[in-house]
């Protein structure tokens, strides 16, 4: 049998003691998981995060950096994005849309790209940044 648990570094002392004298084996997967976070979050300073040459497609960025990721792109390419707001969420937060292509009319075909449904899953965004970017 296989089982994970994540314990404070106080707790792992008393713990690991018990397991040796009870002959349990154990590995120990992430000894910082605080530090793991940071590394996978890719802390950097605010001025590159706000600049598209410096930012990094392949970290989890939090809603406030998408947010002026999509507010930058609309700023800067307005002739191909737009940026509007398609309702709020649960908690009363704006819900933000990029439409991305030139304005035309009749209206042409379009495709819908959905990210960032899960909370905890930071490769959809990622994922749809990087493609808006391409």
């Amino acid at each position: 049998m296989v089982t994970d648990v994540r314990i404070t570094q106080n707790a792992s002392r008393s713990l690991l003691p018990y397991l040796q004298q009870a002959n349990i084996q154990y590995t120990i997967l992430i000894s910082d998981l605080q530090k793991a976070i940071e590394n996978q979050t890719g802390l950097r300073s605010h001025r590159n995060r706000r600049s598209l040459s410096g930012y990094n497609y392949e970290v989890y960025h939090s809603l406030e950096e998408i947010q002026g990721w999509m507010h930058h792109l609309n700023k800067t390419h307005s002739d191909l994005v737009e940026m509007f707001s398609v309702g709020k969420s649960y908690e009363g937060r704006p819900l933000f849309v990029l439409k991305i292509g030139k304005r035309s009319r009749p209206y042409k075909k379009a495709v819908w790209i959905d990210c960032g449904i899960h909370a905890r899953e930071w490769i959809g965004p990622a994922f749809c940044q990087w493609f808006v970017k391409e």
